[in-house]
Parts: structure tokens; sequence; C-alpha cells
């Protein structure tokens, strides 16, 4: 089992592969072990780690023990949130229960006009708002980072943002409203997509996208 904890603030020495710790817990052995995350390399701000499963004994170096059916919960003391404050950020994981290829579909985004009525073009100069949404078809909780993208006709962007929900819970779903004006008359993408990391996240939805018209 990998396990994989995207912080660009614990990235403290440039030239050296920096280290974190996280606690690994499960049904049967709710005590936990700590286990050390090694930067993937140096400045990138990633770290990883394998544990190994087994179902019996007590646990040796990197190992926990868990059986068909545990629920194991990965902890991750953040000291320094997006507020500035630490926060103890959880991911899960079934044992014996796959994860589908894309467990956090996205919906086709949509846009709204200023009074938040659903509109199909923009106009030059008028705010509108880009709305997405993701659900969380997975049986556990997983961190999802929503990334939304505004391209011009030659696939350029002119606004970007993103949006982290660090434990995004079984079945929940998600909205986000993003501000953008634009500047110029001509054909637009939103383009929505859905990882589970930061920097360097496997996709988990599909693009979903939608073409539309900027006029003067």
């Amino acid at each position: 089992m990998t396990i994989n904890v995207t912080d660009p603030d614990r990235n403290e020495k440039s030239d050296v592969r920096d280290s974190v710790e996280v606690l690994i817990k499960s049904t049967t052995y709710p005590l936990g072990i700590s286990v050390t995350l090694l930067e993937t390399d140096v400045n990138t701000g990633v770290f990883s780690g394998r544990i190994y499963i087994k179902e019996t004994g007590l646990p040796g170096a990197y190992e926990i023990i868990a059986r068909t059916g545990d629920t194991i919960t990965v902890e991750y003391t953040d000291p320094y949130n997006e507020t500035g404050l630490e926060e103890v950020i959880t991911a899960t994981a079934s044992v014996g229960v796959p994860m589908p290829t894309y467990p956090v579909p996205a919906s086709t985004p949509g846009m709204l006009s200023s009074e938040f009525t659903p509109v199909t073009n923009a106009t030059v100069g008028t705010q509108v708002y880009i709305n997405a949404t993701v659900t969380n078809t997975h049986t556990e909780a997983l961190y999802v980072v929503v990334f939304v993208q505004v391209l011009d006709a030659e696939g350029h962007p002119v606004y970007f943002t993103y949006h982290i929900y660090p434990s995004l819970s079984a079945g929940l779903a998600m909205s986000s409203l993003d501000a953008w004006t634009p500047t110029e008359a001509g054909t637009y993408t939103i383009r929505i997509l859905v990882t589970d990391a930061l920097v360097g996240g496997k996709a988990i939805s599909e693009p979903v996208e939608i073409t539309f018209e900027v006029v003067a």
C-alpha cells in the first residue's frame, strides 16, 4: 500500500530530500504505527512511502495488521494549513475493496450570471461565475483537488484556479463558484480536472469541459 502526502511547506531544505511522519491505524490494530515518508526528490514537496499489510501477529517495520473488510486510516498532521493553523488530515481505505478508476467524477461545468442564473454565453467586461461539482462515489473519504481552467480558442489558459478538499466523505458532492470577467470576444472552453494531489497527482475523474462564446 503506497501512501503519498503533498505539502510544499514541508520542503524545508533545497539540497536534500525531506521527510514527514504519518500515523497508520486499522480496525484490527487501532494503536497504529508511525511511518516516515521520504520526499520523492529534492524540492518536490511530495512525500511517499509503502507499507505492507499482514493479517496476524505484531507489526514489523512498515507493516500494519489488517484483515479483509478493515478500514485503514492514515493521519497526517499539517503544521501550517492554508490558514496558518495546525490541521490533522485523514484518509481512509478499505482492505479488499477496489477503488473505481475515476472515483470522483466531475459534472459538466456551467456558468452563472451575476444574478446567479444559468447562462450559456458571456459578454466582454461582464463577470460570470464558473460552477464545478464533484462527487466522491468511493466507499471511503478521499483527498481531492479540483482544477478549473478557462482556455481560449488556441488552447491557451486565460484563467486558472483550484480547490482542495482534504477529506471528501464517501457519497458527498462539493460545488465551487469562481468569478471570471472576460476581456476579449471569442470562443472559450471551461475545463475541469480532478486529481488526488496538488502536484503530480493521479486523475480521479475524466476531464470535463464545455465550449462557449464571449461576445463584445
